[in-house]
């Protein structure tokens, strides 16, 4: 499940994704006083979702349900690539990630590089890509 992922909403994003009923002065108050999703924080005006899956996250397809759609977070414009200094990340769980198409491109961008794949040891999820 996508519950490593860190989310960045709006309101209106928020509310709309998670189906929420409340409006936003209640929604805030229940995460002010604890009775609001533990999986929801707010700060400087934005919510940032953790701990729990992405509801756009379809187990069984694999897919992201809105994934060509104005309810995509924008934090997911990033994903699935991250920079952990010197080695990409990819995360496998994204429908548009395919690691031999990545390491064909970057090998073919970069030719004087040389590139190697490894697995998370924890995560199978994640793979690491190191440039030499």
């Amino acid at each position: 499940m996508l519950t490593d992922v860190v989310l960045e909403f709006d309101w209106k994003h928020l509310r709309e994704l998670y189906a929420i009923a409340l409006g936003q002065k209640a929604f805030d108050r229940s995460l002010r006083d604890g009775s609001g999703p533990e999986y929801v924080r707010k700060q400087a005006g934005l919510y940032y979702t953790h701990g729990s899956p992405c509801p756009a996250y379809d187990e069984a397809t694999r897919r992201c349900r809105h994934y060509r759609s104005r309810l995509k977070p924008d934090s997911c414009t990033d994903f699935p690539l991250y920079l952990d200094g010197d080695t990409i990340v990819a995360d496998l769980r994204c429908e548009a990630m395919h690691k031999d198409r990545l390491l064909a491109h970057l090998q073919n961008t970069l030719p004087t590089r040389r590139f190697s794949l490894r697995q998370h040891p924890t995560f199978p999820i994640l793979i690491y890509i190191d440039c030499t």
